[in-house]
Formats: C-alpha cells, structure tokens, sequence
C-alpha cells in the first residue's frame, strides 16, 4: 500500500477518504487509478464493507458477504486503509482525529472527501429506539437479524407488520416480508404518497402488485 509522509508524528495524506460506503469504496479505487502518484487513505470505522442496498435481505435469511473485507480489497493498490472511528474533523487545520483500538491519532490532508452516509434517527419520535427494527449496521435486539428470528418464530401464524417510509427501500421490506410470510399483514405507513419516487407509472404498479394497506399522512 501506498506509504504516508511523517510530519511532526502526524502522517500526511493527499487526499483522505472518511468512511467506506459505496462512495468512500468508489472514490478511493478511482483515485487510485490516477496516473500521478496520490497519497491517499480511506478511514472507515469496520473492514468490513456492508453492502446497505441489500439489508433487507437479511430480514429474510444471512446475506452472504461478497467482498471479504476492505483491507482485503485495498491490497496492492495505492490506498491505505486505516480502520478507525471519526472522532473529529478540523478543516481549518486539515486535520482530522481517529480513534483506533482505543488509541487517538491525528491525520492530516490536503483535500477530503465526507462520505459518512446516513444513520436513521431513532431518537425524534419516543418509541423508536425501544420498540422499531431498523435497517442498520446494528446487532442486537432492533436489528435486521433480530426482525428475521422473531419472524420465524411466529412461523406461518399472522402477524403484523408496519414499515416506516414510502420509497425503494420500504417498499422492499414489505415485499420480503409478505414473500416469505404470506400471513402476514404488512402496512406501508408513509408522510408522502407509497411509491411515487419514480413517477406516476411506478407508483400505480407498485399498489396494484401490493395486497397490504397503504397509508398515507399528509
């Protein structure tokens, strides 16, 4: 991999990537591809790359890993990985502070590239956070792992479920669920209209394929 500057114990980048999503991945591979020598690193807080397209997935079985690791993937090319969480970012100073197996270390940069992604808010309405499955890199309790044990423990008895947003990935989670337990009763509840992210056409498919309600708050 690729070797860092050492400057006053701080290593220097050209260019460092936070976090190691499709985003980070992408843009890490694609600089490395550039024909002028870059230093480059890729900051992500686990070597393993989840694929979040294909959480709901993991609702109805184990979705099996097809890229083993990010380190794995980064060797022999031009990016370093380091695996660490984000502690905090000074683009003043162009520095930012990771967190490594309990140890903080300072980094510094030219350029940077935020591609954290999204985390879903369980925190705004009470509740969530105790009670709803979530789509997340999460184990535990509330986690897609957790969704797909109780499911098969409710077997092919009736079962209620309520999915939370309107768009592509909602809309898949009631289809997994209603594929794989036809006796469940699957309710979409949405603060816009069910399926229109694509337009008209989208949006009438999508409720005529579904037998489960669709609601709507305005």
């Amino acid at each position: 991999m690729n070797t860092s500057v050492i400057r006053d114990d701080v290593r220097t980048f050209d260019v460092v990537i936070l976090g190691g999503g499709y985003a980070g991945l992408m843009a890490a591979l694609r600089l490395g591809r550039k024909k002028q020598t870059l230093r480059i690193a890729l900051i992500n807080a686990s070597d393993q790359f989840l694929e979040r397209v294909r959480l709901q997935e993991s609702i109805v079985s184990e979705v099996e890993r097809r890229i083993p690791s990010i380190s794995a993937l980064l060797a022999g090319t031009k990016v370093e990985f380091i695996c660490g969480r984000i502690a905090s970012l000074d683009a003043n100073r162009r520095r930012v502070s990771v967190v490594s197996d309990g140890r903080e270390q300072e980094i510094a940069f030219n350029e940077a590239i935020h591609a954290l992604g999204t985390r879903i808010d369980v925190e705004s309405v009470p509740g969530v956070a105790e009670h709803a499955y979530r789509l997340d890199a999460v184990e535990g309790p509330r986690s897609p792992s957790a969704l797909r044990a109780r499911l098969k423990e409710n077997g092919n008895r009736p079962i209620r479920v309520i999915t939370v947003g309107g768009n592509e990935t909602s809309v898949e989670v009631a289809g997994e669920i209603k594929t794989a337990w036809p006796n469940a009763e699957v309710t979409m509840v949405s603060s816009s209209r069910c399926g229109d992210f694509k337009g008209p056409r989208v949006e009438d498919a999508t409720r005529y394929a579904t037998s489960w309600p669709v609601l709507t708050s305005e």
